[in-house]
Protein backbone atom coordinates (compact mmCIF):
# COMPACT_ATOMS: atom_id res chain seq x y z
CA UNK A 1 0.00 0.00 0.00
CA UNK A 2 2.63 2.47 0.98
CA UNK A 3 4.62 1.65 -2.48
CA UNK A 4 0.97 3.04 -4.36
CA UNK A 5 1.21 5.94 -1.92
CA UNK A 6 -1.51 5.27 0.55
CA UNK A 7 -0.68 5.51 3.59
CA UNK A 8 -3.67 5.47 6.52
CA UNK A 9 -4.40 8.60 8.49
CA UNK A 10 -3.23 7.19 11.86
CA UNK A 11 0.46 6.84 10.08
CA UNK A 12 -0.10 11.17 8.91
CA UNK A 13 -1.16 9.91 5.73
CA UNK A 14 -4.54 10.86 3.84
CA UNK A 15 -6.28 8.05 3.44
CA UNK A 16 -9.31 6.78 5.93
CA UNK A 17 -9.01 3.10 6.86
CA UNK A 18 -11.89 1.12 8.51
CA UNK A 19 -12.14 -2.16 9.44
CA UNK A 20 -15.84 -4.08 8.34
CA UNK A 21 -16.90 -7.43 7.72
CA UNK A 22 -19.80 -8.23 5.37
CA UNK A 23 -20.57 -11.14 6.96
CA UNK A 24 -20.80 -10.37 10.59
CA UNK A 25 -21.82 -6.87 9.95
CA UNK A 26 -18.97 -5.52 11.81
CA UNK A 27 -17.66 -1.55 11.33
CA UNK A 28 -20.47 -0.88 9.12
CA UNK A 29 -21.60 2.12 11.30
CA UNK A 30 -17.87 3.44 11.10
CA UNK A 31 -17.59 3.10 7.72
CA UNK A 32 -20.75 4.81 7.28
CA UNK A 33 -19.52 7.97 9.58
CA UNK A 34 -16.47 8.10 7.80
CA UNK A 35 -17.34 8.47 4.54
CA UNK A 36 -19.95 10.91 5.83
CA UNK A 37 -17.02 12.99 7.53
CA UNK A 38 -14.45 12.88 4.38
CA UNK A 39 -17.66 14.14 2.49
CA UNK A 40 -18.43 16.89 4.38
CA UNK A 41 -14.30 17.70 4.62
CA UNK A 42 -13.93 17.93 0.94
CA UNK A 43 -17.33 19.01 -0.30
CA UNK A 44 -17.94 16.39 -2.32
CA UNK A 45 -20.88 17.10 -4.08
CA UNK A 46 -23.10 15.47 -7.08
CA UNK A 47 -24.90 17.48 -9.84
CA UNK A 48 -28.67 15.91 -10.18
CA UNK A 49 -29.48 17.63 -13.23
CA UNK A 50 -26.25 16.81 -15.22
CA UNK A 51 -25.43 14.24 -17.68
CA UNK A 52 -26.16 11.12 -15.97
CA UNK A 53 -23.30 8.29 -15.13
CA UNK A 54 -23.13 5.76 -12.92
CA UNK A 55 -21.15 2.60 -12.24
CA UNK A 56 -21.95 -1.17 -12.06
CA UNK A 57 -21.16 -2.54 -8.79
CA UNK A 58 -22.74 -6.53 -8.94
CA UNK A 59 -25.06 -8.08 -10.92
CA UNK A 60 -26.70 -11.30 -11.41
CA UNK A 61 -29.54 -13.41 -13.86
CA UNK A 62 -32.58 -14.47 -11.39
CA UNK A 63 -34.87 -17.22 -12.76
CA UNK A 64 -37.86 -15.12 -12.13
CA UNK A 65 -36.87 -11.51 -12.78
CA UNK A 66 -33.98 -11.72 -15.37
CA UNK A 67 -31.03 -10.11 -15.42
CA UNK A 68 -30.48 -8.43 -12.27
CA UNK A 69 -28.67 -5.23 -11.70
CA UNK A 70 -27.01 -3.01 -8.91
CA UNK A 71 -25.97 0.35 -10.00
CA UNK A 72 -24.78 3.30 -7.95
CA UNK A 73 -25.35 6.75 -9.57
CA UNK A 74 -22.70 8.86 -9.57
CA UNK A 75 -23.95 11.91 -11.14
CA UNK A 76 -27.51 12.91 -12.44
CA UNK A 77 -30.58 11.21 -11.60
CA UNK A 78 -31.87 7.18 -12.95
CA UNK A 79 -35.79 7.45 -13.51
CA UNK A 80 -37.97 4.37 -14.50
CA UNK A 81 -38.39 4.41 -18.07
CA UNK A 82 -34.88 5.46 -18.93
CA UNK A 83 -32.59 4.07 -21.61
CA UNK A 84 -29.28 2.54 -20.25
CA UNK A 85 -26.42 0.90 -21.79
CA UNK A 86 -23.54 -1.09 -19.27
CA UNK A 87 -20.79 -2.48 -21.10
CA UNK A 88 -22.38 -4.50 -24.10
CA UNK A 89 -25.48 -4.64 -22.36
CA UNK A 90 -28.13 -2.43 -23.12
CA UNK A 91 -32.47 -2.19 -22.01
CA UNK A 92 -34.91 0.08 -20.23
CA UNK A 93 -35.38 0.54 -16.69
CA UNK A 94 -39.09 -1.51 -15.79
CA UNK A 95 -38.48 -1.06 -12.23
CA UNK A 96 -35.89 -0.07 -9.20
CA UNK A 97 -35.65 -0.90 -6.04
CA UNK A 98 -33.54 0.73 -3.26
CA UNK A 99 -30.80 -1.19 -0.81
CA UNK A 100 -33.75 -2.09 1.83
CA UNK A 101 -35.50 -3.70 -1.15
CA UNK A 102 -38.76 -0.89 -1.73
CA UNK A 103 -39.87 -0.01 -5.06
CA UNK A 104 -39.08 3.36 -5.96
CA UNK A 105 -39.23 5.99 -9.24
CA UNK A 106 -36.11 7.39 -9.30
CA UNK A 107 -32.71 7.75 -7.96
CA UNK A 108 -30.42 10.40 -7.34
CA UNK A 109 -26.10 10.95 -6.78
CA UNK A 110 -24.63 8.37 -4.23
CA UNK A 111 -28.17 5.68 -4.49
CA UNK A 112 -27.44 2.21 -4.80
CA UNK A 113 -30.38 0.65 -6.87
CA UNK A 114 -31.16 -2.73 -8.04
CA UNK A 115 -32.72 -2.69 -11.86
CA UNK A 116 -34.67 -4.52 -13.83
CA UNK A 117 -34.99 -4.22 -17.44
CA UNK A 118 -31.35 -5.40 -19.70
CA UNK A 119 -31.07 -7.56 -22.10
CA UNK A 120 -28.16 -9.37 -20.54
CA UNK A 121 -25.78 -9.72 -17.55
CA UNK A 122 -23.15 -6.82 -17.51
CA UNK A 123 -19.73 -7.06 -15.97
CA UNK A 124 -19.05 -5.34 -12.73
CA UNK A 125 -17.48 -2.58 -12.76
CA UNK A 126 -18.37 -1.42 -16.04
CA UNK A 127 -19.41 2.09 -16.17
CA UNK A 128 -22.88 2.51 -17.09
CA UNK A 129 -24.79 5.60 -19.32
CA UNK A 130 -28.55 6.67 -19.62
CA UNK A 131 -30.69 9.10 -21.03
CA UNK A 132 -32.98 11.13 -18.73
CA UNK A 133 -37.53 10.61 -19.94
CA UNK A 134 -38.24 13.85 -20.74
CA UNK A 135 -42.24 13.94 -21.92
CA UNK A 136 -43.02 15.80 -25.48
CA UNK A 137 -45.04 18.86 -24.88
CA UNK A 138 -48.21 19.13 -25.46
CA UNK A 139 -49.35 21.30 -28.99
CA UNK A 140 -51.67 23.33 -28.47
CA UNK A 141 -54.38 23.95 -31.23
CA UNK A 142 -52.40 27.60 -32.20
CA UNK A 143 -49.51 26.03 -32.39
CA UNK A 144 -50.32 23.49 -34.74
CA UNK A 145 -48.75 23.79 -38.22
CA UNK A 146 -50.57 25.91 -40.85
CA UNK A 147 -52.11 23.09 -43.33
CA UNK A 148 -52.59 20.60 -41.02
CA UNK A 149 -55.61 18.72 -41.27
CA UNK A 150 -58.13 18.55 -38.39
CA UNK A 151 -58.27 14.64 -36.42
CA UNK A 152 -61.61 13.32 -37.96
CA UNK A 153 -63.65 11.19 -35.06
CA UNK A 154 -64.37 7.39 -36.12
CA UNK A 155 -68.23 7.65 -37.36
CA UNK A 156 -66.46 9.96 -39.78
CA UNK A 157 -64.17 8.15 -40.80
CA UNK A 158 -65.74 4.88 -41.53
CA UNK A 159 -68.44 7.22 -43.49
CA UNK A 160 -65.55 8.27 -45.50
CA UNK A 161 -64.78 5.01 -46.52
CA UNK A 162 -67.97 3.79 -47.16
CA UNK A 163 -68.38 6.94 -49.82
CA UNK A 164 -65.05 5.83 -50.94
CA UNK A 165 -65.96 2.38 -51.64
CA UNK A 166 -69.37 2.97 -53.38
CA UNK A 167 -67.82 5.38 -55.88
CA UNK A 168 -65.28 2.46 -56.93
CA UNK A 169 -67.99 0.40 -57.10
CA UNK A 170 -70.18 2.83 -59.47
CA UNK A 171 -67.16 3.58 -61.54
CA UNK A 172 -66.64 -0.49 -62.17
CA UNK A 173 -70.22 -0.91 -63.53
CA UNK A 174 -69.71 2.06 -66.02
CA UNK A 175 -66.67 0.59 -67.06
CA UNK A 176 -68.34 -2.76 -67.63
CA UNK A 177 -71.31 -1.37 -69.27
CA UNK A 178 -69.35 0.41 -71.56
CA UNK A 179 -65.89 -0.69 -73.34
CA UNK A 180 -63.87 2.01 -75.58
CA UNK A 181 -61.64 -0.04 -78.21
CA UNK A 182 -59.09 1.33 -80.41
CA UNK A 183 -58.72 0.62 -84.12
CA UNK A 184 -56.53 2.02 -86.81
CA UNK A 185 -59.45 4.44 -88.47
CA UNK A 186 -60.84 5.67 -85.57
CA UNK A 187 -62.48 4.88 -82.36
CA UNK A 188 -65.21 2.46 -81.83
CA UNK A 189 -67.69 1.62 -79.22
CA UNK A 190 -67.92 -2.16 -78.40
CA UNK A 191 -71.83 -3.48 -78.03
CA UNK A 192 -72.05 -7.32 -76.56
CA UNK A 193 -74.51 -8.79 -79.32
CA UNK A 194 -75.32 -12.57 -80.59
CA UNK A 195 -73.78 -12.09 -84.10
CA UNK A 196 -70.06 -12.03 -85.09
CA UNK A 197 -68.58 -8.64 -86.97
CA UNK A 198 -65.04 -7.72 -87.63
CA UNK A 199 -63.47 -10.65 -86.15
CA UNK A 200 -64.37 -9.76 -82.50
CA UNK A 201 -66.15 -12.61 -80.43
CA UNK A 202 -69.85 -11.97 -79.59
CA UNK A 203 -69.72 -8.82 -80.58
CA UNK A 204 -70.81 -5.39 -82.99
CA UNK A 205 -68.26 -2.84 -83.85
CA UNK A 206 -69.98 0.43 -84.78
CA UNK A 207 -67.77 3.22 -85.75
CA UNK A 208 -68.58 6.99 -84.25
CA UNK A 209 -67.08 8.75 -87.89
CA UNK A 210 -69.80 6.20 -89.90
CA UNK A 211 -72.59 7.19 -87.31
CA UNK A 212 -71.74 10.96 -87.50
CA UNK A 213 -71.99 10.54 -91.61
CA UNK A 214 -75.07 8.66 -91.94
CA UNK A 215 -76.71 10.95 -89.15
CA UNK A 216 -75.41 14.05 -91.91
CA UNK A 217 -76.45 12.19 -94.54
CA UNK A 218 -80.60 12.42 -93.87
CA UNK A 219 -80.88 15.79 -92.36
CA UNK A 220 -82.23 17.86 -95.72
CA UNK A 221 -79.28 20.40 -96.76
Amino acid sequence: MTQRDLQPAEWGGETEFVDVSAKTKVGLDDLLDTIQVVAELEELKANPTADASGVVIESKLDPGRGPVVTILVQRGTLEVGAALVAGAQFGKVRAMSDFVGEKVKRAGPGEPVEVLGFDGVPEAANSCTWSRTTAAPARSPASAPTGSRPRRSPAARAARSRSRTSSRRRARASSRSSTWCSRPTSRVLWRPSRTRSHGCPRGRWRSTSSTAASAGSTNPT
